[in-house]
């Protein structure tokens, strides 16, 4: 059995259910190093409940459009 996370869209995490449990949500690129941090419940008034995680900001870096290296957590 692997350490990665499943795949399937069951599994991954939403922007609601990150706010529910009142986490923060870390965003970094490796390319530029920009690195943020936000308030789930404050990402939850632009982007909605539904979306996943992984694609906030379209999942693509806001600087330097990076969608390779763009991490969030």
């Amino acid at each position: 059995m692997t350490n990665s996370p499943p795949s399937s869209e069951f599994y991954r995490p939403r922007l609601g259910q990150a706010a529910a449990k009142g986490l923060l949500i870390a965003c970094r690129c490796h390319v530029c190093r920009r690195s943020a941090v936000y308030l789930a419940t404050d990402l939850l008034e632009i982007y909605g409940e539904h979306l996943f995680l992984e694609d906030l900001f379209g999942g693509r870096c806001p600087r330097c459009e990076s969608g390779t290296s763009w991490r969030v957590r």
